[in-house]
């Protein structure tokens, strides 16, 4: 469980790089988003109801949004997994950084200033990934809306509506990277032990 004191802290630590991630997930989510309102706002100033094969494009869509689906949840997971392993951070006594400074940590190795931000920062990296894995297929159903069928939008608004359900949330985030700070330096202590 994790403390009051050390919630507060947490939570002050990664404020900044938290408004980062509420920015980049807005803009992710308003861009897609926008090009799907213009799609269904031309779409409508047209007579394209002879045009629509509902069947057809429906087992498409439900295809292309729950594989995009799921591999927006997935993928970002096994990579927050690996980076959570590799995270190190300045004055980190089980990792020390080079003192040289030509000689960086790996690539799959997150840094920061403290525990609490590189596990922020990881989870900012995934958290991105995972929105651009929905933001692409948005924009290909809005495209394909465009050109084939109003159906498409469909796709757009499930995958909009996946986004916001993933939108940051400050309390919940900085109770999850606490939660991870502490279970990490405790592993650690019991390594050094």
């Amino acid at each position: 469980m994790v403390t009051q004191a050390d919630f507060e802290r947490v939570q002050e630590e990664i404020k900044p790089q938290m408004m980062v991630m509420i920015i980049i997930h807005l803009a992710l989510m308003l861009g897609a988003g926008a090009y799907a309102v213009f799609v269904l706002w031309t779409i409508l100033g047209k007579d394209q109801a002879a045009n629509i094969q509902p069947l057809n494009t429906m087992l498409v869509l439900i295809v292309l949004v729950a594989m995009c689906a799921v591999m927006s949840f997935v993928i970002p997971s096994v990579m927050l997994a690996s980076l959570r392993r590799n995270v190190t951070w300045k004055n980190d006594p089980a990792n020390p950084l080079p003192e040289n400074q030509s000689q960086q940590p790996s690539s799959d190795t997150y840094v920061a200033d403290t525990p609490a931000k590189a596990l922020m920062g990881a989870t900012m990296t995934t958290r991105i990934v995972g929105l651009a894995m929905l933001e692409g297929p948005m924009f290909l159903c809005s495209f394909l809306a465009s050109k084939y069928s109003p159906w498409w939008l469909v796709g757009s608004a499930i995958l909009f509506l996946l986004m916001a359900m993933r939108f940051p949330l400050s309390r919940p985030l900085a109770e999850w990277v606490a939660d991870k700070e502490k279970q990490l330096l405790a592993s650690q202590r019991s390594e050094s032990n």
